[in-house]
Order: structure tokens, then C-alpha cells, then sequence
């Protein structure tokens, strides 16, 4: 759920927008026909700008692939149910005997970080079960044709 929605821009036939929360700033798209929207992440190293998506949105047939593959990514269900049982699997090692973070190693911030996924085992399975309803209601989105209803 946006916190702050901003205008929606058209391009080439497609929609974006960018949603603000503090510092953070994050841009989507979608074709002006679709209903779900596809994050636009173009950059690993810095901050995804305004230009950025632009510059994707100007060649439409690159931007609908991207849009396809985000979109068809997010839809996964089988890959989602495989992560909430990662996490499962993972909370159930880290409340067994078999779990010791030892401090005997000569690697102080691997002891800091297997303490730190310990404990926040509980909350990644429920992020991943946020996640995994999210692809559910996506793919039922997509069976239904992904249109916008006007």
C-alpha cells in the first residue's frame, strides 16, 4: 500500500509513477491498459530516477518486456511457496539445539548476523507468507486478463 501517492505520468502508452516514504523513493509502470503495476528497478548501484524511467518508457517494446518479467516474476507462486518453506526450514534450525552461533570464531560479524537472522526468523515467514498471497492475487489478476476496469 503506497503511503503517498504522486501524479501519474503517461509515456509511449504507459503509466508511471513514483511513491515517496521519507527518503525512500520508489517508481512504477504499467501499459495504460493493465491494471497491476511492475516495479521499476533500473539500477543495483544508485537510486532509480525520474530520467531513468523515462528513458526505459522510450522504447516501448523494451519496456513491456521488463514489464512482462516483473510481473511474471511477482506471479510465481511455486517459487514463492519454495521461499515460505526456506524460511520454515530456517526458523526450525534456529530454535533447535543443532543452532549455536558460536563466538568462537574468528568472525565477529558472522556471529552478529546469524544472531540477527535468529531473530528475525519469525518475521521473514510472515513476510513470506505476505508474499505468497500477493502471487496468488496476482496470478488470479493475470488468469483474469490483467485489465484495467474503467
Amino acid at each position: 500500500m503506497p503511503k503517498k501517492a504522486q501524479k501519474i505520468h503517461t509515456k509511449n502508452g504507459f503509466e508511471y509513477r513514483c511513491d515517496r516514504w521519507w527518503e525512500e523513493v520508489t517508481w512504477y509502470f504499467r501499459p495504460t491498459d493493465r491494471e497491476l503495476w511492475a516495479h521499476c528497478s533500473l539500477s543495483a548501484t544508485r537510486r532509480t530516477l525520474k530520467e531513468d524511467v523515462e528513458k526505459l518508457l522510450a522504447d516501448p517494446k523494451q519496456a513491456l518486456e521488463n514489464y512482462d518479467r516483473d510481473i511474471a516474476r511477482s506471479a510465481d507462486v511455486a517459487e514463492a511457496e519454495k521461499h515460505l518453506e526456506r524460511c520454515k526450514q530456517a526458523h526450525e534450525y534456529y530454535q533447535s539445539d543443532a543452532f549455536d552461533p558460536g563466538g568462537r570464531r574468528n568472525n565477529p560479524g558472522a556471529v552478529r548476523r546469524d544472531l540477527a537472522r535468529a531473530a528475525d526468523s519469525g518475521d521473514a515467514i510472515k513476510r513470506a507468507e505476505q508474499a505468497l498471497e500477493s502471487a496468488k492475487r496476482i496470478r488470479a489478476i493475470l488468469e483474469a486478463g490483467n485489465r484495467r476496469q474503467a
